[in-house]
């Protein structure tokens, strides 16, 4: 059974999961500054030999300050999978559609536009989000494992969207940090640093 078989069985089971839950209502801030390409992987003066495809990212467009949004950014994961994608802001803490984050702990997201230019693989599958605090590191992927999902949430969003929530458990109180999207084939990480 394909990885992305077994991936779409498990959305199943969490979508089954996720019918009932509670609504917080959250504060939405536009994402405070531009974001910051850092590259996951060590760089090299040698040029590449490799004949394998090569994961690629653009900056489509100037971000429009006004607008609060940053990108669009389009990432090519080297295997069929293209996205583009703009960050429009972020909650804290989040809409909980269903479940629940353990104690001590509360939901934010980052909220991202995004368009599926190429491929079948979803959102969540192409990239994850981690918040990176004073107190650690906190992923998306924690959340989906353990069937905390927000409104519209991106685990579960394989086509083009708008409002889409990747939301991240992390210490209650937290007030300041930064998102990071990693695209999981590639090296293209984008940070998005929030203030309260």
């Amino acid at each position: 059974m394909s990885q992305r078989r077994v991936l779409a069985v498990g959305l199943a089971a969490v979508l089954t999961a996720a019918l009932a839950g509670c609504i917080q209502l959250p504060s939405i801030a536009p994402v405070a500054s531009s974001p910051a390409p850092t590259s996951a992987a060590p760089t090299s003066s040698a040029p590449e030999t490799s004949a394998a495809p090569t994961p690629t990212e653009t900056q489509t467009d100037e971000p429009d300050p006004g607008a609060g949004g940053l990108g669009p950014f389009t990432v090519d994961d080297g295997a069929g999978d293209t996205w583009t994608y703009t960050v429009t802001g972020y909650e804290l803490p989040t809409q909980i559609e269903s479940g629940s984050v353990p104690a001590g702990m509360e939901a934010v997201s980052l909220l991202i536009d995004a368009t599926h230019d190429a491929g079948s693989a979803s959102f969540n599958t192409c990239f994850e989000v981690q918040v990176v605090t004073a107190s650690g590191t906190y992923s998306s992927g924690d959340e989906a494992s353990s069937g905390v999902t927000a409104v519209n949430d991106t685990y579960f969003l394989s086509e083009s969207f708008t409002e889409g929530r990747a939301i991240v458990a992390v210490p209650a109180g937290t007030t300041s940090g930064s998102f990071l999207v990693i695209s999981r084939y590639g090296d293209d990480v984008r940070e998005f640093p929030f203030s309260e």
